[in-house]
Formats: C-alpha cells, structure tokens, sequence
C-alpha cells in the first residue's frame, strides 16, 4: 500500500508491504536457499543506498515472510529565500522498519527487529558550477533476520561535492566514513570521478578498513555509455560480501583483478 502527498514545495510517500511465502526457487536444494536461487524479484523495502559505505551491508529482502513501511518527506527551499540562498536547497529525510514475521523463524513467537534505517540528505547549489552533498544514514541490521534480539549498528557520513568545469566536464568528490562497534567496526572512503558527457567516465576510489582489518580496497574504473549500452571496466580488490543494485542482491567472493561489464537496455 503506497500513500504520496504533495503540495508546493513538500512531499511525503508512505509504503506499507506485508509479504509471505514468497521464496520461488529456481531448483530445489537441501542446501541453505541461496539469493542467487531466487526467482522473484523482491526490492528491499529501504533506501536503496549508492554511497560505498552507506551499502556496505546492505539489507537483503526476507522472502519467507516479513512486514514494514518505509517514509519519506521532501522539501525544496526555494532559490531566494533565507535557507534557499541564490541557487535553492534541497532537504530528504527518510526511514524504514521491518520485521521478520514469527511463522517465519520458528525459532521465536514474537516480533523482533530486522532492519531499520534514518537517512538524512541536504544538497546545496552554492554557484551554476559548484553544489555539496550532505550525507548522514543510521542503520541497525539484524545478521539473523530478527530471529533473537542482536543488531548489527552503523552510522555512516558523507560529503559529496561536485565541480563543473565546462558544460561536459564536471569533478565529483566523496569523503566517507562509518562508525561501528560492531562487524568490522570502523571505515573511511575517498572517491574522485572524472566525467566527460556524455559518453565517458573515470573514477579513483579506496575504502580502508582502520577499525579490524587494516585493508584497503581500492578500485579504478573507466566507463563508456553510447544509448542504451554500457560498458565498464574496473580493477582493484573487493571485499566478500552482500553487492546489491537497484533491489537486486547476490553474494560476492572477495578477490583481486580486473572486471568487465556490458549492459545492453531494450
């Protein structure tokens, strides 16, 4: 159920899901379900999170059975005004909640918390070629789906600020960092991208793991759109873990080397 509200320069969206049984498999296996074994497309009822560090550990959809809502209200600052300045401001809050249901985790008969995020976003034009990102997400992940009262706890804060040099080439820099007690505790990134519209791009980018590790995991990448095809090809280390995008999620081995994509839309 989806409730949208707009007059001016405020608008609110409220969503509501409730979901069941939802696990259609593409085989059957006596294995644990796997993600990559899913048929259904099942998007993660949250903020779908593009910073590095803000989808760190991403969300994952229950499809055994979960319910929440996730809200969100906008604001525009008018250009002109005290907050607005010359250029305008925008300002988005949001957040989610959601609950394992109890017929899905026999091993508990109340409900306990899944996930649960706050999200906070302010972007400023501060001239025609310069304008700020103001990043800040709280996020609280149960490893278990809520089956028992653990959560895993991350605060994450971003600055994104880009430059336009000309009407083709513009800069964009992100600086980043988690704060944790627990996983792997805390991180910071740094990412610089170069865009040449609209066919070209190259970015530089490393997340360092101070907290546990003491890893870096950098990247550099150059990518090449022409319509409706994409190209990119990336080299660096990843870290193991959860990689998501646009809602869809699967498991990915850490390793180090080169990856080359295509992406063809019709």
């Amino acid at each position: 159920m989806e409730l949208n509200y707009a007059v001016g320069s405020f608008s609110a969206a409220l969503t509501l899901r409730r979901l069941e049984n939802m696990t259609s498999r593409i085989f059957l296996t006596a294995q644990s379900p796997s993600p990559a074994n899913t048929l259904n497309y099942l998007p993660s009822l949250c903020m779908q999170q593009t910073y590095m560090l803000a989808g760190l550990n991403p969300y994952v959809t229950y499809a055994d059975g979960e319910a929440g809502f996730q809200g969100d209200i906008y604001y525009n600052f008018r250009r002109g005004t005290a907050l607005g300045g010359k250029y305008g401001m925008k300002l988005h809050i949001g957040g989610s909640w959601i609950e394992a249901l109890p017929f899905a985790l026999p091993d508990r008969d109340v409900h306990y918390l899944a996930y649960r995020d706050i999200n906070i976003d302010l972007e400023r034009s501060w001239s025609r070629k310069f304008r700020t990102i103001l990043f800040v997400s709280i996020q609280e992940n149960s490893p278990t789906h809520g089956n028992g009262k653990r959560t895993d706890a991350q605060n994450v804060f971003v600055l994104d600020a880009l430059y336009r040099i000309s009407k083709t080439a513009s800069v964009r820099t992100e600086l980043q960092y988690l704060y944790s007690e627990e996983l792997t505790r805390d991180w910071m990134a740094a990412l610089v991208e170069v865009s040449f519209a609209p066919h070209w791009s190259f970015t530089v980018s490393d997340m360092y793991n101070h907290g546990s590790t003491k890893v870096h995991y950098y990247n550099v990448a150059a990518s090449y759109s022409l319509g409706s095809l994409s190209l990119s090809l990336q080299g660096g280390r990843s870290r193991e873990g959860m990689v998501c995008s646009g809602g869809v999620c699967r498991w990915q081995p850490a390793y180090k080397g080169v990856c080359l994509r295509a992406q063809w839309s019709f």
